[in-house]
């Protein structure tokens, strides 16, 4: 099938599938592999010796369906080059890491993620998108003898996406 492909290396594979509401709409999120995407990722990191180091990352990705239509009660939703759901087009860390004694490490890494359409807008459509948003981790690593011990606090200022709309 469509696995055996891929992993041959035979791409792209051009699917076609009829998604219907209530029907079989639960299979959208596993024929997302097969949209379009296309986009660009530059990394950079600097290192001063062993004690500290800098990084940054940033991914454009236009993720977009190629053709389509989603059939509808009242109407029929094109979705033919529209942005795929939950896909932000742009993503950008800066992280950078201490080793402020032997053997002992602290890091920190901030993370923006873009506005996205909501999951099942596929039409892009809902007038409502999961704003941008940004967080902030820390993390304390301390190697002892062939363990290493961390721990971490994940989303600092606790901030939350809006996952839901009512729109």
């Amino acid at each position: 099938g469509i696995d055996a492909a891929l992993a041959a290396g035979l791409t792209p594979i051009r699917l076609n599938s009829v998604i219907l509401r209530g029907v079989n709409d639960g299979e959208i999120a596993g024929l997302l592999d097969f949209a379009r995407r296309r986009g660009l990722e530059l990394e950079g990191r600097w290192l001063d010796i062993k004690t500290l180091s800098l990084s940054a990352a940033y991914t454009y990705t236009d993720a977009r369906f190629r053709e389509g239509v989603l059939p509808g009660a009242a109407t029929s939703v094109v979705i033919a080059g529209k942005r795929v759901p939950l896909v932000p087009q742009h993503k950008a860390n800066l992280g950078a890491s201490w080793a402020f004694a032997p053997k002992t490490r602290v890091s920190a890494i901030a993370t923006y993620v873009g506005e996205q359409f909501m999951d099942n807008d596929e039409g892009n459509t809902l007038g409502v998108t999961i704003p941008s948003y940004t967080v902030a981790d820390l993390k304390l690593t301390h190697e002892q003898g062939p363990w290493r011990l961390s721990a971490a606090v994940n989303n600092l200022a606790q901030q939350f996406a809006t996952l839901a709309s009512d729109a």
